[in-house]
């Protein structure tokens, strides 16, 4: 390609030959060139020419120009470059920081300074109003407008005297504490709002309390104890904690992993350690041999197994994780024999699975004989009081019949209660008997269909009877319907015009809370099998699952909207997606409504956790709040997002749905779970703050709610 310098106006002139081909991942992706501008991150990128690859996970930048030197650079860019810097700098601190415009005298309507756009090409900042009254800028909502620039040439050319401007009388004179009401109201909600976030972030600091004692000297020497609070991961770092980090030798003390015998490991303080509020950490120096108080310490701690399982910690690195108790690798959450007092309460407090093989034999034998919903009333006969979980179920047969293979299970339930007789014994032995022998073949169904060993499924299976392949894979076959919501006659709908399809569910939960989450895949004529998430509403009817997708759905139509006006203002979106809701429906059932989305891989967020992470992600959805609150006609608002962080950026999977009025809402607001009415869209109007992005969209200022009497009295008639 070929670089020239215009001489006459000392600016770099486009290349003269391009290409389309990404030097990065090699996919005709490259847009067209363009001229930089604003400069970015660096200053020195201003006036150079680039192209940037669209592809989804690449987005490389191809400059044309070699870094621009400060010498060729405007003394007015530079300005601007600096204040926008120190403004940055100065957000990282405090995300309230605002920009009064820089025009002299430019107020509101409440008599405040008005605020800058921070992204104004003057210097200082301007308003919309003052930018566009001095010509304007390169924004979009900077540029005059038809009706500006003839207002301007009507005052300036214009031969015609002046006229006096007409005499007004009024019923009462306006004083300076005309507005003072209004001013006192707002500052009391900005007053309340500050108390709220600040009862919050106490709430989250006791709710992340935990427990540590430390031993640093023989016994009759007591341990030092500690509460603490976690980090905002749920993390333990011993080396961020002086106090603790000060009795550390070579950057090791040592933790407690069995109670029973106790024993001890050596720990690096720099290791991280899953925590909550019940967790319990007990350390010692090294050198210690006689702890002080022990049992006491040990009698305290939480109940249940060792976490240790290569299937579980597969489980816990999947796409939606369930936040764990403690760190399956470092330290256990340990199973402690009760005392004699504590009989009554252990006996509340158990688990499946039971900590001996004698009582698991029989009940996994009566659980190995049934398939489907029968397991459910086979275990409730044989484990009664304990949680149904159909993964955890299902892992343990898997070991059940992996002891009778092996011919160990009469040898363990013989020991009886006894610790040769423990149940998590037994499955390291069988660990220990799998790890030398050969892997076996696990067919994975996300990379196709055409293998022998697939057909043969499909051609032994039942439809909805739970099939096991290989003691790995769990799932069920369900024929199925996909529908689509769509306004049909100007009437919501769920739309499907295609035939009924296999859906493969697998048993392993994936998560729980408002939805039962499970992987699936689903087959089309034609395409590869595509991976979704299946959303269970437990406890729900199946009206109510129709309208929890239909909300879904709507909120993906928002979405695109709000896309599309983002995008006529050229606004710059981050990389935000709200994944798309269909539904599904049994064949045989005749309904049985399950709500279908794509899966996704990565970390689950909330949008509340983003305010300090990704500010520009939490400004974009913020804003999204305010157009779906503004679309409604300020009937209802989408808040509350949680979604997917994946490697091509965050994706939005549900939120919550406030409606004051539901007459007015398409799918009956009033049912949507999480729905809290009016009190909900208040809540909205009080804390939202708008930003850029409801400027440059030209939203409505929030609140916008006022007391009846003042409208009345405005109006001088009735509501």
């Amino acid at each position: 390609m070929s670089l020239i310098t215009d001489i006459n106006t000392n600016r770099n002139s486009p290349p003269t030959t391009v290409s389309n081909i990404c030097p990065k991942c090699h996919n005709h992706t490259l847009g067209s060139v363009i001229r930089c501008e604003a400069g970015g991150t660096d200053i020195q990128n201003w006036d150079r020419h680039l192209q940037k690859c669209s592809f989804e996970t690449c987005h490389y930048y191809l400059w044309h120009h070699p870094r621009t030197p400060m010498e060729r650079i405007p003394q007015e860019v530079q300005l601007r470059f600096a204040a926008k810097a120190s403004l940055a700098e100065a957000r990282q601190t405090s995300s309230k920081v605002v920009v009064p415009c820089g025009a002299p005298n430019c107020r509101d309507s409440k008599g405040e300074p008005r605020r800058a756009n921070s992204q104004c090409d003057r210097t200082p900042f301007y308003c919309s109003s003052c930018c566009k009254a001095l010509g304007g800028c390169r924004l979009p909502s900077h540029r005059p407008t038809t009706r500006d620039v003839s207002t301007r040439s009507d005052t300036t050319n214009s031969t015609v005297s002046p006229v006096d401007p007409p005499r007004r009388a009024f019923a009462r004179p306006l004083d300076p504490s005309y507005a003072q009401p209004y001013i006192e109201a707002h500052r009391d909600r900005m007053q309340a709002s500050a108390r709220a976030e600040d009862d919050a972030k106490m709430k989250d600091l006791e709710a992340n309390v935990f427990y540590v004692a430390v031993w640093t000297k023989d016994a009759p020497a007591h341990p030092e104890r500690f509460r603490l609070v976690a980090d905002r991961y749920g993390k333990f770092i011993v080396e961020k904690s002086p106090a603790i980090a000060a009795f550390a030798q070579n950057g090791f003390l040592s933790l407690l992993d069995s109670p029973s015998p106790p024993r001890w490991v050596n720990y690096d303080i720099r290791a991280p350690i899953s925590v909550k509020s019940t967790s319990r950490i007990l350390l010692k120096v090294p050198e210690i041999t006689d702890c002080f108080e022990l049992d006491l310490e040990i009698a305290q701690l939480p109940a249940g197994p060792t976490p240790t399982s290569a299937s579980l910690r597969a489980h816990s690195e999947s796409s939606q994780p369930v936040n764990p108790t403690v760190d399956s690798e470092n330290i256990a959450v340990i199973d402690v024999p009760a005392s004699p007092e504590s009989v009554a309460e252990a006996k509340q407090e158990k688990r499946f699975p039971l900590r001996y093989t004698c009582d698991m034999k029989d009940g996994l034998a009566a659980l190995a004989a049934v398939k489907g919903k029968a397991r459910t009333t086979v275990f409730a006969k044989h484990f009664p009081n304990l949680k149904y979980s159909s993964g955890t179920v299902y892992k343990h047969l898997v070991f059940y019949r992996d002891a009778l293979k092996y011919g160990i299970l009469t040898k363990f339930s013989e020991h009886g209660r006894t610790e040769k007789g423990l149940w998590y014994d037994l499955i390291g032995d069988i660990e220990r008997r799998k790890a030398s022998e050969p892997p076996p073949i696990v067919v994975d169904l996300t990379e196709g269909r055409a293998s022998a060993e697939i057909e043969e499924i499909l051609d032994d299976g039942n439809e909805g009877n739970t099939i096991v392949f290989d003691d790995n894979v769990a799932f069920k076959i369900v024929l199925m319907k996909m529908s689509h919501y769509m306004f049909i006659d100007g009437v919501f709908q769920a739309y499907c015009n295609s035939p009924p399809i296999d859906v493969f569910i697998f048993d392993d939960l994936v998560s729980g809370g408002k939805f039962e989450v499970h992987m699936g895949n689903i087959t089309f004529e034609g395409h590869n099998p595509v991976a979704i998430a299946v959303k269970y509403l437990t406890g729900q009817e199946d009206v109510a699952v129709w309208t929890e997708g239909a909300r879904s759905s709507n909120l993906h139509a928002l979405w695109e909207s709000f896309k599309s006006s983002c995008k006529a203002q050229d606004i710059l979106l981050t990389n935000v997606e709200v994944v798309a809701t269909s539904l599904l429906s049994d064949e045989e059932s005749e309904g049985a409504y399950r709500i279908a989305q794509p899966w996704h891989f990565g970390h689950r967020f909330k949008a509340s956790d983003l305010v300090d992470v990704a500010e520009d992600v939490w400004n974009t959805l913020s804003a999204f709040s305010h157009y779906t609150y503004q679309m409604s006609n300020h009937n209802s608002v989408y808040v509350d997002f949680e979604g997917i962080l994946t490697a091509a950026g965050y994706r939005i999977l549900d939120s919550v749905t406030h409606v004051s009025n539901t007459e007015e809402n398409f799918g009956g607001g009033g049912n949507y779970l999480g729905c809290l009415g009016k009190p909900g869209v208040k809540a909205f109007q009080d804390t939202h703050n708008c930003n850029a992005t409801c400027g440059a969209l030209s939203l409505n200022s929030i609140p916008l709610a006022f007391p009846d009497a003042l409208l009345m009295a405005n109006t001088g008639g009735t509501l």
